[in-house]
């Protein structure tokens, strides 16, 4: 009998540990569920920060490729700006005795060189003008922007030399216009 009373006394005192044993307490669970919020939260940072980083060094190469065309292409813009055309030569001498208003007909030489120069002025302005439509009509791409960077190179070149022409040609009639006075004179 005493023996059965052990038993039971062992079984009783077994369950009782049993039952007074905590379970985990919810403030640990708590914690490690904000511990993997938190190394969660962190590894989304990291993976964002990689990727800005990224996108800024695709962006800072993209830059770097298209610096040096862009650069030239403002150069040749800032070049090429309009040019007012110059003032036609000046007119001849007045004819001795006369006002200073008054001035002899114009030979045939004459007539022709202001012909000319006036042609050379309307070349010349329209060569700014399409110049000018094509820096307005800029479009993407590296080798369009060369194209119209070469274009206006040409036009600035050619809107040189049609000046120079041009001056040479007002020489010409000036001198032309004083031998005139000379042999009215004489």
């Amino acid at each position: 009998m005493d023996i059965g009373k052990t038993s039971k006394n062992n079984t009783i005192q077994l369950n009782r540990k049993i039952q007074s044993t905590p379970s985990p307490l919810p403030c640990q669970q708590q914690q490690q569920h904000k511990q993997q919020q938190q190394q969660q939260k962190q590894q989304q940072q990291k993976q964002q920060q990689q990727k800005q980083q990224q996108q800024k060094q695709q962006q800072q190469k993209q830059q770097q490729q298209q610096y040096p065309i862009h650069f030239a292409f403002e150069f040749l813009k800032k070049g090429t700006g309009r040019r007012h055309p110059r003032p036609a030569a000046a007119a001849a001498a007045p004819a001795p005795g006369g006002c200073a208003g008054s001035f002899p007909p114009l030979s045939l030489q004459q007539q022709q060189q202001q012909q000319q120069q006036q042609q050379q002025q309307q070349q010349q302005q329209q060569g700014e003008q399409e110049g000018q439509q094509q820096e307005g009509q800029q479009q993407d791409g590296q080798q369009q922007q060369q194209g119209a960077g070469g274009a206006a190179a040409g036009k600035m070149k050619g809107g040189i030399a049609a000046a120079a022409t041009a001056a040479a040609t007002a020489a010409t009639t000036t001198a032309t216009a004083a031998t005139a006075t000379a042999a009215a004179a004489a």
